[in-house]
């Protein structure tokens, strides 16, 4: 049996943050799975999805499970945001951009040891939003997702610190300004030669580019 708390099977229409988890100290982990959550169009312009965030860096977020939810952004800035996590999963989410000015991240995150996979991101977007953006994200493997409409599909920076460092494979963007860019000391594991893992790009509007 798990020791997690679940959070499932709601739905949420929030002008500001339609799910807040806040992880400090002893409190458990959680699994927030199979929601369906909505930023209103008159919300505030840095709304969010759904965040999990740890107190500070010796308190991170530990062993969260964000899966099969539903976000849609009339308004708000980011559709899932992970901030100071350590070994959190992200998988089979779906956002939806619908707002060009203000929708920055699909997906935002910053920690260590983080499994982001096989989410899909999709919409109208501003000239700086991401699909998916990491910060720092050390040890932390990025598989299998699916970005279209963004001015960056997969946008990474930061110090990415560890033996694993990061890993970006199997993604797939269509009709991105840049499919992905790479920032500061970040790097991609998986050699392009590898079709396997190789990370694809449909068209001219979607073009790789390495920063």
């Amino acid at each position: 049996m798990s020791n997690k708390a679940t959070l499932s099977n709601n739905t949420i229409n929030a002008d500001n943050t339609g799910i807040f988890s806040y992880w400090a100290g002893n409190a458990q982990s959680l699994i927030i799975d199979h929601n369906t959550v909505g930023l209103n169009e008159g919300g505030h312009t840095a709304g969010i999805g759904i965040a999990v965030t740890g107190a500070i860096d010796m308190y991170p977020g530990v062993g969260c499970t964000v899966e099969y939810n539903e976000i849609g952004l009339k308004n708000g800035a980011t559709g899932i945001a992970l901030h100071t996590n350590l070994s959190t999963s992200v998988s089979e989410n779906t956002v939806f951009f619908e707002h060009e000015e203000n929708n920055k991240h699909g997906i935002g995150v910053s920690g260590s040891n983080l499994k982001v996979n096989c989410n899909t991101i999709s919409g109208e977007s501003g000239d700086d939003a991401n699909g998916i953006y990491g910060i720092h994200p050390s040890r932390s493997r990025f598989f299998c997702n699916a970005t279209s409409g963004m001015y960056n599909g997969l946008h990474f920076e930061g110090m990415a610190l560890g033996a694993a460092k990061l890993d970006v494979a199997g993604n797939f963007m269509s009709g991105n300004t840049n499919g992905l860019l790479l920032g500061g000391r970040c790097r991609d594991r998986n050699p392009s030669t590898s079709r396997k893992y190789m990370d694809r790009w449909r068209d001219y509007s979607s073009a790789p580019f390495n920063g």
